[in-house]
């Protein structure tokens, strides 16, 4: 029964929109403790280099085709 909690990257792409070029990244992350353990999903849409400061980040839940088409 393993306690730590991991992330990874599992898919990336080009997405060509009409707002710009985006790259689009799916993570897979496992959380939790024993049978409470679960797998969550995420995907992040970035625009640009995400170098030197923090960048600015917009965060939704749940609907991700409403949001992005």
């Amino acid at each position: 029964m393993s306690s730590q909690n991991t992330i990874r990257k599992v898919a990336s792409a080009h997405f060509p929109t009409r707002w710009g070029n985006f790259e689009i990244s799916g993570f897979e992350g496992e959380f939790g403790d024993g049978s409470a353990r679960r797998l969550e999903t995420a995907v992040a849409l970035v625009m640009g280099e995400v170098r030197g400061e923090p960048p600015l980040v917009r965060v939704h839940s749940q609907c991700l085709t409403g949001d992005v088409f």
